[in-house]
């Protein structure tokens, strides 16, 4: 196993030489860049879709499972693109074509609870950006995306460095620690930075891959990726704390009542609030079958 030292150019190695590293597929980039011009509509989108059916299928299904049903059954890629909305859209875009990029070389980490776990904290986090008094300025659709990429770098450890991963696991597991807190002690830098240099390559926004940098060091991001840092960190804690957790992450290190004060949700709203987030969890189920 690498120590800090020689892990950082490790890491480095892998990510200037380019050869093994996973890149998104060029049409799940179009799709994003689609969805992020406003002179895009539903038409534009849905033909880029239909390019791949493996992608077209996958959204059919979603918009026709319980989560999403409204009935009648949709049965062309414009009405399922209707139906589940733009967020949705993007987000099952982007998890598929990560899951592409990274294909099934998976040593310990369960793939289908990793990709409910992530698919709800960027639904809890587009969320709690309209709840939030304090955080109110974040950009719902940044912290979609940052909540759905959050724990990238985890796929890249388990992937690309498996020893390690596996030592983090086992010190996580044994001395009930958050994991995040391993990594850093072990490997100088936790799966948060990890990712953040990946997303750096992917060239995605700046404030999206510094707030997943940070999401579990929220203080250490400056600026706006600071207040997007601290409602994926919020996000996730909330997730983990009704049901949607990512088991080899440890436990949450704050409650839900101390992610809704920080966030400064009002008392009005926080049981309607919470009870969404349970309601999430169910829809994120939907992104991984």
């Amino acid at each position: 196993m690498k120590t800090a030292t020689e892990f950082g150019p490790s890491l480095e190695a892998l990510l200037q030489s380019g050869k093994q590293l996973p890149s998104l597929p060029v049409l799940v980039i179009q799709v994003q860049k689609a969805l992020a011009n406003e002179m895009s509509g539903l038409r534009d989108i849905a033909q880029i879709i239909d390019r791949d059916p493996a992608l077209t299928a996958r959204l059919l299904r979603v918009a026709n499972s319980a989560a999403f049903s409204r009935g009648d059954p949709v049965t062309n890629i414009g009405a399922a693109v209707g139906r589940l909305g733009m967020g949705h859209v993007r987000s099952l875009c982007l998890a598929v074509g990560v899951v592409r990029a990274f294909g099934d070389a998976s040593h310990r980490l369960d793939h289908k609870r990793y990709w409910q776990h992530s698919a709800s904290v960027g639904m809890v986090s587009e969320r709690l950006t309209s709840e939030s008094k304090r955080y109110a300025r974040v950009d719902g659709a940044e912290a979609y995306t940052a909540g759905l990429l959050h724990d990238v770098g985890l796929l890249i450890l388990d992937q690309f460095f498996p020893e390690e991963f596996a030592g983090v696991q086992e010190e996580t597991d044994g001395d009930l620690e958050a994991r995040w807190r391993v990594e850093q002690a072990r490997l100088g830098l936790d799966h948060g930075a990890v990712g953040g240099r990946l997303l750096e390559r992917w060239q995605l926004p700046d404030a999206v891959r510094l707030a997943v940098a940070g999401h579990h060091q929220p203080e250490s991001a400056a600026g706006p990726a600071g207040e997007l840092a601290q409602v994926i960190w919020g996000a996730e804690a909330l997730c983990s704390a009704l049901g949607v957790e990512l088991g080899q992450e440890g436990a949450a290190e704050i409650t839900p009542t101390e992610v809704l004060d920080q966030c400064e949700v009002p008392a009005d709203r926080r049981e309607a609030f919470l009870a969404e987030v349970g309601l999430i969890g169910e829809r994120a189920l939907a992104f991984t079958h």
